[in-house]
């Protein structure tokens, strides 16, 4: 019923999960935990599959919080409960109330979530390719900043997402990448068709995070096109479904969680590959062996890797990096796009 990321299950008075689509009650193409509510599932089924998320994360189900999402760079702080009022439109959520499950509903969009273990501070952000591209993952640290937390002191966890392997896009997409970033070209290897690329999503978030200050990362590594424990948008249009399910993915700050400071007091953790049988990455000094374990000190206000200054707001910190080993998605950074896909060698004006 859930994947879990091994960086966030380590952390003292914290519940997470991101959502399989085992264990629900929905039928047909909605098959399984479908918690979209805007998917044209029966809403007496989706409320049940809410309702057993909520269960499994300690909170009620009105305390099970969501948004509508737009593909925007929005955040929203939360402070309680809707009330029953509409959601409001935003692609990520923050708070630092305990018992609240802040939540992003995908079915191949990028979900991440958020925590400052020693501010007990906590986002979920929505990064589809659009949200991504214009800022959704920084608006969601610069939110998370505002409620006292420092993102040289974020764990971030990427959960499962359509990765390379599975997604074709065509020569207009690259060349909007590439036209806010020359460098973006990194990310697009490629494809069998002449004109299209496939395009790394993950590697991008991960990029993302990192030059906004983010050090400390998790990926599940789950590829939600061709798991099909996963729903996928992509997968429902080449098997010309009519509609298609959507995960849930939340995060918790548990009340009466005692001392924030518990985290630091860490002195070795065991980070232990999911069930797909691939570990769990970080942009430090993790080691990893495919069926092992990888251990190393972990606390967020270490000073040698998260020390003062190691990233300002904005600001590409590869340079302060110096020693660290920084890792993208488990596999070598692709060469950059070949002209024929669309990409160019220098940045347009």
């Amino acid at each position: 019923m859930t994947l879990g990321s091994p960086l966030l299950s380590a952390i003292p008075g914290l519940r997470h999960a991101f959502f399989s689509r085992e264990g629900g009650v929905s039928e047909g193409i909605y098959a399984g935990l479908n918690g979209g509510l805007g998917s044209h599932d029966d809403p007496a089924n989706v409320a049940e599959n809410r309702r057993r998320m909520a269960e499994q994360l300690g909170v009620p189900l009105d305390h099970l919080i969501s948004v509508h999402q737009v593909h925007s760079p929005d955040v929203v702080a939360v402070t309680g409960p809707w009330n029953g009022a509409a959601r409001p439109k935003a692609d990520a959520l923050v708070t630092r109330i305990e018992g609240l499950a802040i939540s992003v509903t995908t079915a191949d969009c990028g979900p991440i979530l958020f925590v400052d273990p020693d501010a007990r501070v906590i986002g979920a952000a929505h990064a589809g390719w659009k949200g991504a591209l214009t800022g959704v993952l920084e608006s969601t640290i610069d939110a998370m900043e505002k409620l006292g937390a420092e993102r040289s002191g974020i764990v971030a966890a990427i959960g499962p997402l359509i990765r390379k392997e599975s997604y074709e896009v065509g020569g207009e997409f690259v060349e909007r990448f590439i036209e806010a970033d020359a460098e973006n070209g990194i990310f697009f290897m490629p494809a069998e068709r002449d004109g299209h690329a496939m395009f790394d999503l993950a590697g991008f978030i991960r990029m993302r995070l990192e030059n906004a200050g983010v050090l400390m990362i998790d990926d599940l590594g789950i590829d939600t096109y061709s798991d099909e424990r996963c729903f996928s948008y992509r997968r429902s249009v080449h098997r010309k479904e009519a509609d298609y399910g959507r995960h849930v993915h939340a995060i918790a700050l548990e009340a009466d969680a005692g001392h924030p400071h518990d985290f630091c007091a860490t002195s070795g953790l065991t980070l232990h590959l999911l069930e797909t049988g691939q570990a769990a990455h970080d942009t430090t000094h993790l080691q990893h062996r495919r069926g092992g374990t990888a251990q190393r000190n972990f606390c967020p206000q270490a000073p040698l890797l998260f020390g003062p200054g190691l990233a300002a707001a904005g600001r590409p910190h590869r340079e302060r990096l110096s020693g660290l080993q920084r890792r993208r998605t488990g596999s070598p950074r692709p060469d950059p796009l070949p002209a024929r896909c669309g990409a160019r060698s220098r940045r347009h004006p």
